[in-house]
């Protein structure tokens, strides 16, 4: 079984990135001294150097004017170091694809942004992302992109009560999503399923476009949970419940098939007599106590009761 080690729940809110995200595709000015970082950590990977060396000044700059620009306005700021190693495994996706870059490659940055760059709310812990889970992560912000792209006003801004070319958006999320929530049986329980019906939730809800009748709909989970699990287990409930009131008779003593010697005749013959004595003398006295006009017939709890009063 494969394990999901990522958190799936960090776009949620990738309106509140957009500035930032804009910020991501310059390249900002960062200090001497964060430059010299980049440059001596990256000196040893000779055949990606200057491109990795970009990156890394890139991510220091996206750090350090992360405060300034966007603390404010984002809501769940614990989340804000997943996003941004997230865009760092984004840039870094073509050349680390025969993993050049080692543990220590991540652990030294992130240990300089967290000591010098300190991103409030957070601890910067750089990674690289396994290539499934990073594939499954660039499906969901692929989906929020568009999704909140459709309130992005033409100067950049986001404005969540406006809809801007919503049709052409939700088709790409629609497409997006029917695609991929086929690889999300019933049966499947994963962080990236999970996170595909929030977005479901979240796709359903919005009102603020106009219907577009040519945007296909989002797709059910394929339902592969067996038939037969679902009737057996009613079944065997029925059972249950049946079970539960129906008890097999418990064995009566019988005298028919016993066998008896000659005195244990004689002393069965005499018992049996005197249960029969005895039972025709209960039966009399109850008739003789019902009888009486003595006895007075009370209620009590809707339940008659007879209660014989006798002279002394």
């Amino acid at each position: 079984m494969i394990t999901e080690k990522e958190e799936y729940n960090i776009f949620t809110n990738l309106h509140e990135y957009k500035r930032l995200e804009l910020e991501r595709r310059t390249n900002g000015v960062i200090s001497q001294t964060h430059n010299k970082f980049c440059e001596d950590t990256l000196s040893t990977y000779n055949n990606y150097n200057k491109e990795i060396e970009k990156h890394c000044k890139n991510l220091l700059y996206l750090c350090n004017v992360y405060y300034p620009i966007n603390y404010q306005k984002i809501t769940d700021k614990k989340k804000s170091c997943d996003v941004f190693n997230y865009w760092f495994n984004d840039d870094l996706v073509n050349i680390n694809k025969q993993n050049i870059l080692d543990s220590e490659f991540y652990t030294s940055i992130s240990n300089y942004i967290n000591q010098h760059l300190k991103i409030h709310e957070c601890d910067l812990n750089l990674h690289k992302i396994e290539d499934f889970e990073f594939h499954n992560l660039k499906i969901l912000y692929d989906l929020y992109y568009n999704f909140y792209n459709k309130n992005i006003s033409s100067n950049g801004v986001y404005e969540s009560s406006k809809c801007t070319n919503g049709c052409s958006h939700k088709a790409i999320c629609a497409e997006l999503f029917n695609r991929n929530i086929d690889k999300c049986p019933m049966s499947k329980k994963s962080k990236f399923c999970n996170e595909l019906e929030q977005f479901r939730n979240k796709y359903i809800a919005d009102n603020i476009c106009e219907p577009c009748p040519n945007v296909p709909s989002l797709k059910p989970r394929q339902n592969d949970l067996p038939t037969e699990a679902f009737v057996d287990a009613k079944e065997q409930g029925t059972r249950t419940d049946v079970d539960q009131y129906i008890q097999e008779p418990e064995s009566v003593p019988s005298n028919e098939n016993k066998h008896f010697t000659p005195l244990g005749n004689y002393l069965n013959s005499k018992i049996i007599k005197k249960k029969s004595e005895w039972n025709n003398f209960d039966k009399e006295e109850n008739e003789m106590l019902l009888n009486n006009p003595e006895n007075e017939e009370i209620y009590l709890e809707n339940t008659p009761y007879h209660i014989a009063y006798h002279s002394v």
